[in-house]
């Protein structure tokens, strides 16, 4: 599962087979809720190291999700290397805006 605040530039953290994955072209994130037009956001995929990938999404891609929970899809060129679910969250004055991503992945 993959957290999103909304109205954020966030990081997203993914873990991904290395072999099927070419950081000289993009990747296509698709989004699909079953009461909304599909999201297509393509972005740059960077290596952390050990499996670990990340995509920049900014404040405008964010603040086109209105559902609370996505489908999501990331592809590169046509090949599908990951889905899940995309969790969206307000954030209020009361949250730091920091998310645990290590939770997340573990709940994933």
């Amino acid at each position: 599962m993959i957290t999103i605040a909304a109205y954020q530039n966030q990081t997203i953290k993914l873990s991904l087979n290395r072999a099927k994955v070419s950081l000289l072209e993009n990747v296509v994130l698709n989004l699909v809720s079953p009461s909304r037009v599909e999201l297509n956001f393509t972005k740059a995929l960077t290596e952390l190291g050990s499996g670990f990938f990340s995509i920049d999404v900014t404040s405008i891609d964010t603040a086109q999700l209105v559902d609370d929970t996505y489908s999501y899809y990331l592809y590169q060129d046509s090949v599908l290397l990951k889905t899940g679910f995309v969790r969206r969250i307000e954030v209020s004055e009361e949250f730091s805006g920091e998310l645990d991503a290590e939770l997340d992945f573990y709940l994933a």
